[in-house]
């Protein structure tokens, strides 16, 4: 856990990003919507369209998050996590206009660590994807991605738990 995390932070937030009109993109909103009811006291999870500043205050105030995201990646086979960590090599200019362009989590989070002096232990988790045309339905390769991510999701949130619990 980097050490800028306050140890008093025990909440985590899920943030399903992606346009819920376009097919597997909505791949972020379904497993945030499936997050959310858990109804899991410690955990708020959120459907976005699409990553904007205004939501670094609230990754400030938590321990831990998780994004949630459709990829179109045609080798991948399974979701794949990738930790994240504010990085000056990601951070854009000073400007708003820069971040207002940046779509990614590690620029949120580095927008956090720059605006609050904290970020929260990060992951973000690429769903496998293939269907992105107009529409409601999920692709196979998309269904099989949003349940493990959930359980992926599952076990981040007990481990968190279990670290809490030891200290």
């Amino acid at each position: 856990m980097p050490s800028s995390i306050r140890s008093h932070q025990e909440s985590t937030i899920i943030i399903g990003f992606g346009n819920i009109h376009y097919s597997d993109s909505s791949i972020g909103a379904r497993v945030a919507d499936e997050v959310a009811s858990w109804h899991l006291s410690e955990v708020l999870a959120l459907t976005v369209r699409q990553l904007t500043p205004d939501l670094s205050e609230t990754l400030a105030k938590v321990g831990v998050a998780i994004f949630v995201d459709a990829s179109r990646v045609h080798q991948l086979h399974g979701i794949k996590i990738i930790p994240i960590t504010p990085s000056s090599s990601n951070y854009p200019e000073s400007s708003a206009k820069g971040w207002m362009k940046t779509s990614e989590p590690h620029s949120l989070i580095a927008l956090t660590q720059a605006a609050f002096g904290c970020y929260p232990q990060t992951y973000w988790i690429k769903v496998p994807a293939d269907d992105f045309f107009l529409g409601d339905h999920i692709s196979p390769i998309a269904e099989q991605g949003i349940e493990a991510a959930l359980m992926s999701i599952e076990s981040i949130i007990q481990y968190q738990k279990l670290v809490r619990a030891a200290c």
